[in-house]
């Protein structure tokens, strides 16, 4: 899914990087279609290095979402069972 602008924004506004962790078991623990589809289990969180913006604008806002997210995604892939 897409991101939305927000974080990006305020990152690059106070020139701070952007630290993208992700949840590789949530799927398996929270089924996004009801709150009480909760499961007992791991559930890991791993941190990836941190994305800089000093020195971006808002005009790399487009290129600093793409790379947030293509490091998720493939740290996804990675942990994923």
């Amino acid at each position: 899914k897409e991101f939305y602008d927000g974080a990006f924004r305020l990152a690059i506004n106070t020139q701070t990087a952007v630290l993208p962790m992700v949840f590789p078991d949530t799927v398996h623990r929270w089924h996004y279609s009801t709150v009480l589809g909760l499961k007992p289990g791991r559930n890991r969180v791993v941190y990836l290095e941190p994305v800089p913006t000093s020195g971006m604008t808002m005009e790399d806002l487009p290129t600093l979402k793409a790379t947030v997210h293509r490091q998720m995604e493939e740290a996804l892939l990675k942990h994923s069972n």
